[in-house]
């Protein structure tokens, strides 16, 4: 399956505005998140890799492509076996 493309500066205001309501404002999304859920944060490309926080304020969404399948298939990989995730797949 070939990694989904698009058009990088049609997309980049609606990412901003995820991204801003993710991590500022006065109740950000992933703190709300965080109270109730053992967050994991990754980003997506080609790959996936773990990312801090901090890192993921900044990215920004300037890679070549997105390839959603190997980057779901690479986090259920590093998860295979572990506590609750065994058995999911």
């Amino acid at each position: 399956m070939e990694p989904y493309r698009c058009q990088i500066s049609r997309r980049v205001p609606v990412y901003n505005k995820v991204k801003t309501s993710c991590l500022r404002g006065s109740r950000p999304l992933l703190d709300s998140l965080a109270r109730d859920f053992d967050l994991r944060l990754y980003r997506f490309d080609e790959h996936a890799r773990a990312v801090s926080r901090e890192e993921l304020a900044s990215l920004t969404p300037d890679g070549r492509a997105t390839d959603i399948m190997q980057s779901v298939l690479d986090v259920q990989q590093e998860y295979r076996g572990h506590g609750r995730w065994r058995g999911w797949w």
